[in-house]
């Protein structure tokens, strides 16, 4: 394989993009919390995973408090509402009580959400696949905490919702990570919206909170003409959870790391512990 080298986002490939998308849905999901006194249905984001052997939505843990409150959830699969009631669910992770230098967050903002073996099954009957930390968290041969390739941000942009064909939003982002910060046990990610430059993206990021954040390795061609992820499985990484969006001026995404989904959030998956 060739030395991996920095291309810019604008210059990578549609073909290659368009590849990597198609497997980030397989695990990303829209969700749709039951609309209160006449407003629209609320959007809010999460990936289906496995810890511990366990399936879950794994997403931020203020998306999971307004979850257990809401009357009913709705998971939008093959352009259709598959509906969960919250009583059925069982949250697993870290309650915040800290906080990030200069930013008003509370963190850790990180829930596994578990549901019944009859919903995996249904979901999964709709093509949609459980992405495994577990097989991942342990292989050796996976670079999980490395920062080469790009960054994909994935979510629902409330912004994006149309009322009128109640089309839910399904947005990825293909972006740069400015920074990873470790606040142990706990790691953070920046990403990078750049919103001046990109005008064809939301301003405002609500609904996106519990969305994943996804990092690519690729490999070309000796003439460094043609990109390729030669293994998806191995090549396609979950690495974050978002959960804030700063000011508007520089405005980036801040969501959980590697090292929170990887290393230390499986502690905190396990049978009689909530």
């Amino acid at each position: 394989m060739p030395k991996w080298r920095e291309v810019p986002i604008r210059d990578l490939p549609s073909e290659l993009t368009a590849q990597v998308h198609q497997k980030i849905r397989f695990h990303s999901v829209a969700m749709l919390l039951a609309p209160v006194d006449g407003a629209d249905p609320l959007c809010c984001s999460g990936t289906l995973t496995q810890v511990n052997g366990m399936a879950a939505i794994l997403t931020a843990r203020h998306v999971w408090s307004r979850i257990e409150c809401a009357a009913s959830l709705a998971l939008v699969v093959g352009r259709q509402p598959y509906y969960i009631d919250p009583r059925v669910l069982r949250p697993f992770g870290p309650v915040g009580h800290d906080g990030l230098p200069d930013i008003d967050v509370t963190v850790p903002d990180l829930a596994f959400v578990r549901i019944p073996s009859p919903a995996r099954t249904d979901l999964e009957a709709y093509g949609k696949v459980f992405y495994s930390i577990d097989g991942r968290r342990n292989d050796p041969e996976l670079d999980l905490f490395g920062e080469t390739g790009f960054w994909i941000l994935a979510g629902s942009p409330q912004a994006l919702y149309d009322p009128q064909s109640g089309a839910t939003p399904s947005l990825l982002y293909d972006t740069t990570v400015e920074k990873r910060v470790e606040v142990s046990p706990w790691d953070y990610l920046f990403v990078d919206l750049n919103v001046p430059q990109n005008p064809e993206i939301p301003t405002t990021y609500q609904g996106v909170s519990g969305g994943g954040i996804w990092r690519v390795q690729f490999c070309l061609s000796p003439d460094q003409t043609m990109f390729a992820v030669t293994n998806p499985k191995r090549d396609i990484f979950l690495s974050g959870v978002a959960f804030y969006q700063t000011g508007i001026e520089g405005r980036q995404i801040i969501g959980h790391g590697p090292k929170s989904l990887y290393d230390t959030l499986p502690g905190y998956v396990i049978e009689g512990v909530t």
